[in-house]
């Protein structure tokens, strides 16, 4: 009897902590996702039927990524990745990685963000802008995938500021 009253405290203590904030979150969710390519055409999550161009040739490569995301922490860490599947693997390339909030230069919004990359005549993907933009060099990561001009995956990773909620989701472009 006194090891079920004790295993009954601890369940009453831990049912009392919960993973959710004042707004009621309580997982990390990725409410909606874009890519507007270099080309105008919108492609997300589940539009197979459509597909942006990123071309390092037209309008100077330049493209933007939208997403609303929400965690359970205040601030939710966004990861881009380019990937030739739906998985995260070691050769995937990482092409941005910002914690948004406030305070974020890249993307101030706690949900709601946008930001704008370049693809370049070099092979180098670039997100944002000022001391704030990231740049990754890409002809290695192409050269060991399917090449260019190539059908990958623009993947976007939201997490909670611990990393221990994540979710993924992409949506098909076509480098060039």
């Amino acid at each position: 009897m006194r090891h079920f009253a004790t295993l009954a405290c601890l369940v009453a203590l831990i049912s009392g902590c919960t993973d959710t904030d004042p707004s009621g979150i309580t997982q990390t969710n990725i409410r909606s996702y874009s890519v507007t390519g270099t080309d105008g055409v919108v492609s997300s999550p589940g539009q197979q039927t459509t597909q942006a161009q990123i071309n390092m040739n037209q309008d100077d490569g330049i493209f933007s990524v939208a997403w609303n995301a929400e965690s359970v922490t205040t601030t939710t860490l966004i990861r881009l990745f380019i990937t030739r599947d739906n998985l995260l693997d070691e050769g995937d390339a990482e092409v941005l990685e910002v914690a948004c909030g406030e305070g974020s230069a890249l993307c101030p919004g706690a949900t709601a963000n946008a930001i704008q990359c370049t693809f370049d005549t070099d092979v180098t993907l670039t997100c944002g802008s000022g001391d704030a933009a990231q740049a990754t060099e890409l002809s290695t990561y192409f050269a060991s995938a399917s090449g260019l001009p190539g059908n990958y995956l623009l993947a976007l990773q939201a997490c909670d500021q611990l990393e221990q909620d994540c979710r993924l989701v992409g949506t098909s472009v076509r480098f060039q």
